[in-house]
């Protein structure tokens, strides 16, 4: 039965509050891209963590602040080749059954490699491979990721950016499901990333219904994506604010999409080559008449070096 819960929900939307960017980086260097091709614009290296903490509040359950994830990121840049690493320990998610209004707990580990190569100042290419695990009870799924992204710059302050990747889940009783997953962007940048900074982006990201080897799994839900960010540096202040809207698409018998609309502020503070981060949002999750509301905190460190 546990079993047949975890493959019914597992398409569900849970709580994330990690913060990736398309087409180029934020500035808090504690957080990672989420294009590889992305990560060919960092300035110089930098090695940086974050914790997350969230709550959610559903109709007919609650759960009280719990840990999501604390994790690493390592980023180096020698010349114009850039590698990123970052690995966030195994966390807390709740997965939401939005058919019976339940949460089931799950631990969730995360691990990212990207590698960019950066041409004559105006063009990246990257490739990336992320692993993540999930597991509730007794049961896991395996998730793999591949991706291939380029990004290119002009008229010196304007970035567009596009990729793929190809995920793969792997449930414990040996079926898998797989998709594409195609990801575009556009960015401007202006000013000077030690002293005054203005950077806003906008992205879409999108992925097909996808069916698993066993008709007994939920497919992976038609998925799209928009997000917009805003940041600006201020000599010593760094300030941010992030928009996400998530559409899942019905499946099945299901007469109504899963919504997840989030908002995230930021404000940070540079001493030198430290900077550090603090972040809060809220989000909510529809689907119909049925509503899940979460809250989160974040916190980072990072230091920079050339």
């Amino acid at each position: 039965m546990k079993k047949l819960y975890l493959l019914i929900i597992s398409i569900a939307m849970s709580i994330n509050v990690a913060s990736a960017q398309v087409v180029t980086p934020q500035l808090d260097a504690a957080l990672p891209v989420e294009m590889s091709s992305a990560a060919g614009w960092r300035f110089g290296s930098a090695i940086g963590g974050q914790t997350s903490f969230a709550k959610v509040d559903g109709e007919t359950e609650q759960v009280d602040y719990f840990n999501v994830d604390s994790s690493v990121l390592f980023f180096y840049q020698p010349s114009n080749i850039i590698t990123e690493v970052y690995w966030a320990t195994p966390g807390k998610r709740y997965l939401w059954d939005h058919t019976t209004d339940t949460l089931l707990e799950t631990t969730n580990g995360d691990g990212r490699f990207s590698l960019a190569i950066r041409g004559d100042k105006n063009v990246t290419l990257g490739i990336g491979y992320r692993i993540e695990d999930q597991d509730a009870s007794s049961d896991s799924i395996d998730k793999s990721l591949y991706e291939g992204s380029f990004s290119v710059r002009m008229l010196d302050n304007l970035y567009m950016a596009a990729g793929m990747q190809r995920v793969t889940e792997k449930f414990e009783s040996g079926s898998s499901r797989k998709w594409n997953r195609i990801l575009a962007g556009v960015a401007l940048q202006l000013g000077d990333p030690l002293k005054r900074m203005f950077r806003t982006e906008v992205s879409y990201e999108s992925s097909p219904k996808t069916t698993a080897d066993d008709p007994a799994i939920s497919p992976h839900r038609e998925t799209t994506r928009v997000q917009a960010v805003a940041e600006v540096l201020f000599d010593s202040f760094l300030f941010s604010y992030r928009y996400r809207n998530t559409t899942q698409g019905a499946i099945e018998m299901e007469t109504d999409d899963l919504i997840d609309v989030s908002h995230r502020y930021g404000f940070g503070f540079k001493l030198g080559s430290a900077t550090l981060g603090v972040y809060a949002g809220q989000g909510t999750q529809t689907a119909g008449d049925k509503e899940l509301k979460t809250q989160f905190f974040q916190g980072t460190l990072s230091f920079g070096f050339i």
